[in-house]
């Protein structure tokens, strides 16, 4: 069975490669054709799309996900899971493409505003339609590893064809959607293929729904320190300022990106088969292999930044140099959220906590913005200190929830 986690951590690894690093091919081109205010307008406008996904997404990868390994076998109970979870995911399109429509066209008009609203279109299109929850609860990550890299691939062909200049951040935008919408297009006509989806009862809407919206609370709170600060930045700032964090930002979603797929190939297997042996070694395997990475990272980030993005772009050293230490404490917290404490049924825990490092964040903002504080590094040590809450109180549950209540019983285990 460990051989399953092995191969799906490829596959999701694979996944995540493509989505965080591949793109990093075309960054040279992007910041060079599009100049430092041109790449500013493209990463606001992607950052305020990908802030919208984790509506879209709505937890489904960890509630959908648990209940599909659970009911793996039943192909007819899985269609149905399916069938529930496309028609929510559906409705929340529509309510987040007008929320999109309103920040191109009101919030925060731009020239471009129909391209730009195109390629928003073709992003949540593409993520409402991507089934890796469906894959990751079927332990099947090798179709969806497919149908994502060769999408990202055209994806960054595309772009050498047709950024040119400054201008073309528009357009820049359409190509990253339609890498999404391509990928979710053809996952989903597999997904119809691999089981029998069948259109869901109200009842059943009603409970997938209500067993989601604890994850998506947590998301959301995540997002609130974590996906919403380019955004942030773009709308009280200039568009340089938000080119700067948004080119930190990329390294350090690079770097999450290594971590994701571990974690997402355990959660369903610790779901269905409580294997804390094989969590525990995996544990502390990538710990040594991130606190080592994070080293590493920290001498050598200068300079792939300034080859990456440019000279104009020295800045983000800075900034990614307190990304790493906020990196240090969210791997673990992540593996001990949803692998481990979501998997076991207390998901309440892996949830809640997140809101009080989202909590713990808002208040250093607050105080920063009262206090007239403008730095953005300011800023990001608020996401270390909410990293190293929501760290410190799932470290506590884990201990409290699952390893004492073990060493417990096995205390009364005859000998």
């Amino acid at each position: 069975m460990s051989r399953l986690v092995y191969k799906n951590f490829f596959f999701l690894f694979i996944v995540q490669f493509s989505n965080y690093v591949l793109p990093f091919l075309v960054i040279p081109l992007l910041t060079r054709a599009l100049g430092l205010d041109g790449f500013g307008k493209y990463a606001f406008y992607i950052g305020i799309g990908n802030l919208l996904l984790v509506f879209i997404r709505f937890g489904f990868e960890f509630s959908a996900t648990r209940q599909i390994s659970i009911e793996s076998e039943n192909k007819e109970r899985v269609g149905q899971i399916v069938g529930a979870v496309l028609a929510i995911k559906t409705c929340l399109l529509v309510l987040t493409l007008a929320v999109f429509y309103l920040v191109v066209f009101i919030l925060k008009p731009d020239v471009q505003h129909n391209i730009l609203m195109l390629g928003g279109m073709f992003l949540l299109s593409g993520q409402m339609m991507l089934p890796v929850w469906f894959f990751q609860g079927m332990q099947q990550m090798k179709f969806v590893t497919f149908y994502t890299v060769v999408t990202k691939i055209v994806y960054v062909g595309l772009l050498f064809l047709f950024i040119r200049d400054t201008s073309d951040y528009g357009l820049a935008t359409v190509v990253y959607g339609c890498g999404f919408f391509i990928a979710g297009a053809i996952s989903l006509i597999h997904v119809f293929k691999a089981v029998p989806v069948s259109f869901p009862t109200w009842l059943l809407i009603k409970d997938t729904f209500k067993e989601a919206l604890p994850f998506f609370s947590s998301r959301v709170f995540i997002m609130s320190y974590t996906s919403a600060m380019i955004p942030l930045i773009g709308f009280i700032g200039t568009p340089a300022q938000a080119a700067i964090y948004a080119a930190s930002e990329k390294l350090y979603n690079a770097a999450q990106s290594v971590m994701y797929p571990l974690a997402n190939a355990l959660y369903p297997h610790v779901a269905k088969n409580k294997d804390l042996s094989l969590y525990k070694r995996l544990f502390l395997i990538a710990m040594v292999v991130v606190l080592f990475g994070g080293v590493i990272g920290y001498f050598v980030a200068p300079v792939i930044i300034e080859f990456l993005f440019g000279s104009e772009f020295k800045a983000s050293a800075d900034i990614f140099s307190i990304h790493l230490v906020a990196l240090v404490f969210l791997f673990p917290s992540m593996m001990l959220g949803f692998p481990l404490l979501a998997a076991l049924g207390f998901s309440k825990e892996a949830n809640g906590v997140v809101i009080v490092g989202a909590l713990v964040f808002f208040a250093i903002a607050l105080y920063g913005y009262l206090s007239g504080i403008v730095d953005s590094q300011y800023f990001v040590w608020g996401v270390v200190a909410a990293e190293c809450t929501v760290f410190v109180l799932r470290a506590y549950f884990a201990k409290t929830r699952v390893f004492n209540h073990l060493a417990q019983f096995s205390k009364k285990e005859p000998v």
